[in-house]
């Protein structure tokens, strides 16, 4: 692909007689693979309510013009869907605690087979799993005393019951 290149000349204390438009030259510029070059110009921003009454984001109004230098844009679409479910990719919804007694084995590797081996790791800071990755650097020992522990444990087990009916465990409609 060639492109445009505009050359300047610049000098210092001189002040040049006749000033001459140096001639553009051509160069090639390479397209990384699945990208599309998008050329230097000037582009329409933002939205028209006319046409797009949905608008109400103030930074997106009104139209205008900018002028944008020349930059490389990934060629496939991705629509707002896929971008989604790109951005929430690796996340998990924390469960409740309601029946956690119940629910062994805990954490997400499932790796603390008790109430007590999961109160124990958060008790000495988080040390000594065997997790892929960083320590939470915000974890630190809790020094629980083992009444404490107990208590806490008791305290869990007490969440245990029967489920509410079917109905409030629903989301509601909303108008």
């Amino acid at each position: 692909m060639l492109v445009e290149e505009k050359e300047e000349n610049i000098q210092i204390d001189e002040v040049p007689a006749v000033e001459v438009a140096p001639e553009p030259t051509l160069v090639e510029v390479q397209v990384p693979e699945g990208m599309v070059y998008v050329p230097a110009g000037e582009f329409i921003m933002g939205s028209d309510p006319d046409v797009d009454p949905m608008t109400d984001a103030l930074d997106e109004l009104p139209q205008h013009k900018v002028f944008l230098d020349a930059y490389f844009i990934d060629k496939h679409e991705v629509s707002n869907a896929d971008y989604t479910k790109f951005e929430h990719q690796g996340e998990f919804k924390t469960p409740t605690l309601r029946n956690v007694a119940l629910t062994a084995p805990y954490f997400h590797t499932g790796e603390f087979p008790t109430l007590e081996s999961v109160i124990e790791f958060n008790n000495v800071g988080g040390t000594g799993g065997n997790f892929v990755g960083q320590r939470e650097g915000t974890l630190e020992p809790l020094g629980l005393s083992k009444q404490e522990i107990a208590d806490l444990i008791a305290f869990l087990e007490t969440l245990t019951g029967e489920l509410p009916p079917a109905h409030l465990l629903m989301k509601p409609d909303l108008p």
